[in-house]
């Protein structure tokens, strides 16, 4: 894995507008556009020198899970490898609506870190790193009313965060994971009514 030592790379470039054009909705129950979250994820990874594939998969990690992207199409954009890593991370779909599914869908998700690649499990810490943060900085400009933007409560979703963080200790021993270890420590701490 080299790292990223350019400040220009083509396929991040090709990921950052594909998420962009494919993230239509804004993030979660607020006015921010989505694609802060996938980048944000990417300049997390950067700043641990991961590479540009990793960058590009970091960027894209939602569009499978979050919008009509097929993996037929991510696989022509992005290549193969690009598209493992995506496959890897993204929830199973179900036909019914997604707060009706949260339990299954994490429960899929901690099955699939237990086998996934090295770069797959630094795409999911950056990932938790940024959600946690999100939640941590949105705790204290607004308050607890923040978890009710989610599709389960704050009890199960932290009991969901200390299994990833239980699995990434195990299996991404990382300044990244321990970067999460704190935030969700922090985020266990605030408020939550």
């Amino acid at each position: 894995m080299t790292p990223l030592k350019i400040g220009y790379s083509d396929i991040v470039q090709r990921a950052l507008v594909f998420a962009a054009k494919k993230h239509t909705e804004p993030r979660k129950g607020t006015d921010i556009p989505y694609i802060t979250h996938p980048a944000h994820v990417a300049i997390i990874l950067a700043r641990h020198g991961f590479d540009e594939n990793v960058l590009a998969a970091a960027i894209l990690h939602d569009v499978l899970e979050d919008t009509e992207t097929i993996p037929e199409e991510l696989g022509r954009e992005f290549g193969e490898q690009i598209l493992h890593l995506v496959q890897e991370l993204s929830e199973p779909q179900f036909d019914q609506p997604k707060g009706e599914t949260w339990g299954l869908r994490k429960k899929a998700k901690l099955g699939m870190l237990q086998t996934a690649s090295r770069s797959t499990l630094a795409i999911a810490a950056a990932d938790r790193v940024h959600n946690t943060a999100n939640i941590l900085h949105d705790i204290e400009k607004e308050g607890p009313t923040v978890w009710t933007r989610f599709n389960s409560g704050p009890e199960k979703i932290l009991e969901f965060s200390r299994a990833v963080l239980e699995i990434l200790r195990e299996r991404f021993p990382h300044p990244l994971t321990e970067e999460y270890a704190e935030l969700l420590e922090k985020v266990e701490e605030a408020p939550r009514t």
